[in-house]
């Protein structure tokens, strides 16, 4: 209740924590939210496999959640295939990324849908962040269940202070 009504504020999730449930609960709470889905929890939701397809398809689906807004799933294949929804984004406009290919040997255009456009885009610092995790790694080792847990909050914690700082005057 304490959040900004100014602007909208939009989240971008990565797999781990998306669900159908958690959009709707944010739908309901006038959060944009756009993510990457696990496939198994994408409930209800009929968009096929596309091991087939080639590079730069992708099906859309539409759905009306609890709130009575609507989410976008989008499964469009790239090396593979990537399920994404979102509350606020659609498929339109489509546009090209830059791949590498293989069988050409050259980088081609592929055309992807404006969710995983807007996704990329935003979740640099996530990327960022595991980046700096995985060259960094504590090499203590335990066999508490919590410990792992309790190493990552510290991790997250000191690498956030340091982007903070960093990006201070």
């Amino acid at each position: 209740d304490r959040m900004p009504q100014e602007e909208p504020l939009h989240l971008f999730l990565d797999n781990f924590f998306t669900s159908t449930n958690l959009f709707e609960e944010l739908s309901k709470r006038n959060i944009l939210v756009t993510g990457t889905f696990r496939r198994d929890r994408v409930a209800n939701c009929p968009l096929s496999s596309m091991k087939s397809a080639k590079r730069g398809d992708y099906e859309a689906y539409n759905t009306t959640d609890a709130a009575g807004g609507s989410i976008v799933f989008v499964r469009w294949k790239d090396n593979g295939e990537i399920t994404l929804g979102s509350n606020c984004l659609g498929v339109q406009p489509l546009q090209t990324v830059k791949r590498w290919s293989k069988s050409e040997k050259k980088i081609v255009d592929v055309p992807a849908p404006a969710m995983v456009i807007e996704y990329n885009g935003s979740m640099g610092g996530t990327d960022v962040m595991d980046h700096a995790f995985s060259c960094n790694r504590p090499g203590i080792r335990s066999k508490k269940w919590w410990f792992p847990l309790f190493t990552f909050c510290l991790q997250s914690s000191m690498h956030n202070a340091y982007i903070v700082y960093k990006n201070t005057p």
